[in-house]
């Protein structure tokens, strides 16, 4: 059986996001505790906060149908029909290709319940990194405020036999270099830096002839 993805918009009457966002809160509970519900997540919009989208994915068509005609749903539809401006629209697909959704038939190495969000693309390069003698290693990704993969394996030291778990810490070296290009392209982006100045305007340590001030 395939799976079956949901995606849902809710636009709330101006002011009224705050109380459709508490009525998909409790149906997300409800949610939870069906077993063929796999992603129930709820979104803001950035620019709208009266405007809510809704990705669902269930394990079946059957598991879908379970859900639609559930109480919590009779409830959530109750709960927020005074609220919007304009009729819930709802659509539906077939996963046919993603990252991050969750696979049954792929469990990850360890973690916990939420590392069940994990891809066959991350499975592998960790097994090629174990390969190439990494002893231990650990892979995470957010989605916006989401942490969607959180996945780790191998040994966090080898000498005592402790194993990788969530809470080990890695010495991340070079990669700290992605993330200043990362920030100052924000930075850029919100006018806060201008890429045709010279370095100088930013950093005045940097100017020809003098050596950079690297602090105390």
């Amino acid at each position: 059986m395939p799976q079956i993805a949901q995606f849902a918009r809710f636009a709330a009457k101006p002011g009224q996001g705050d109380k459709v966002f508490a009525a998909l809160e409790d149906a997300a509970a409800a949610a939870a505790t069906e077993e063929g519900t796999l992603v129930y997540a709820i979104h803001v919009a950035q620019d709208d906060p009266d405007t809510i989208w809704m990705y669902e994915l269930y394990a079946s068509p059957e598991a879908q149908a379970a859900h639609s005609g559930s109480e919590a749903t009779a409830r959530l539809r109750a709960a927020v029909g005074d609220l919007l401006v304009e009729p819930l629209t709802v659509s539906r697909g077939v996963p046919t290709k993603a990252f991050g959704l969750p696979d049954a038939s792929s469990p990850t190495t360890g973690g916990t319940a939420m590392d069940k969000l994990t891809d066959e693309r991350v499975e592998a390069a960790m097994d090629q990194a174990r390969a190439a003698g990494e002893e231990g290693l650990g892979v995470a990704a957010y989605l916006g405020d989401e942490l969607v993969i959180n996945t780790w394996a191998g040994l966090a030291d080898s000498d005592a036999g402790r194993p990788v778990d969530g809470s080990t810490l890695f010495q991340v070296f070079s990669v700290t270099k992605a993330l200043t290009a990362t920030a100052l392209h924000v930075l850029a982006d919100r006018g806060f830096v201008d890429y045709e100045l010279p370095i100088a305007r930013y950093c005045p340590s940097s100017r020809a002839g003098q050596a950079p001030d690297h602090g105390p």
